[in-house]
């Protein structure tokens, strides 16, 4: 499980921007339990988490909450950037939770990755659907749940 990390006024510090966020990662790991994460890493204008397994999320969740600079953070996976794997890593993602309205919102700051945004949204969303044994729609107003993927450096996030 990761942490994906998305902070606000720290990246707009021009040639200190590094300083500002090494200084955000330090306050990170002073500030989650001990033992509870395997990496913390800066990438793409976010700080990702990587979490052991068994890790206390509420824990987890109160310590990040408290971590100036933060504007939002959510629990999630990663994956390769394959359109395959991203499918079915949206559908396991998704499995355990109850919705009737669900959204797929994706950012890709790779350029690289061969399908655009709007692409990824919609494969995304007729894999969900083919694969869902309910009666869910794609609602893009009040849905239920959102699903974010983001294509950055050589992962794909999915929270």
């Amino acid at each position: 499980m990761i942490v994906v990390c998305h902070y606000g006024e720290v990246g707009l510090k021009g040639r200190n921007r590094k300083f500002f966020e090494e200084r955000l990662v330090k306050n990170i790991k002073q500030a989650l339990p001990e033992g509870s994460f395997k990496f913390i890493k800066r990438i793409s204008g976010r700080i990702l988490i990587g979490l052991r397994e068994n890790v206390d999320i509420e824990k987890v969740s109160k310590g990040l909450l408290n971590v100036f600079g933060i504007v939002n953070f959510s629990f999630g996976i990663s994956c390769e950037q394959d359109i395959e794997i991203i499918k079915q890593k949206s559908v396991e993602l998704l499995k355990n939770r109850n919705f009737e309205m669900f959204k797929v919102s994706s950012a890709r700051s790779n350029k690289s990755f061969s399908l655009n945004s709007q692409q990824i949204n919609e494969i995304i969303g007729a894999f969900i659907l083919a694969s869902s044994s309910a009666t869910c729609k794609v609602d893009l107003e009040k849905p239920d749940v959102v699903l974010y993927i983001e294509v950055v450096d050589n992962l794909a996030l999915l929270f």
